[in-house]
């Protein structure tokens, strides 16, 4: 199987993006719709919580609520790097899970 740029792979399915929305409702910053092809399926994850800060918005649609205050972001990563799957692993390095992307695109 060929990798293609625009795709990307999740449990050994091929996965691609669809798109990073902000939702209407509630106080979620973003919700990820990520299309899996092996079940021709959309499933969603939403993350961050609009009502506070984040180091930086690498998204696109939250820059005023960009600190880049780097002790803080440590500080975040730091008890972020503590939760855990059920499997025991941490759960900023599933892919795909609100942990993640709150990680990577938002500290």
């Amino acid at each position: 199987m060929k990798r293609d740029d625009k795709l990307d792979y999740l449990d050994g399915r091929e996965v691609a993006y669809i798109k990073f929305v902000i939702p209407s409702k509630g106080y979620k910053k973003y919700k990820a719709n990520i299309y899996d092809s092996s079940n021709k399926k959309i499933k969603s994850v939403m993350f961050g919580d609009r009502r506070y800060e984040h180091y930086f918005d690498r998204v696109g649609g939250w820059h005023e609520l960009n600190h880049n205050d780097r002790k803080r972001r440590a500080a975040y990563r730091k008890r972020h790097e503590k939760i855990l799957l059920k499997d025991g692993s941490p759960a900023y390095k599933q892919a795909y899970t609100p942990a993640y992307f709150s990680y990577y695109l938002l500290w």
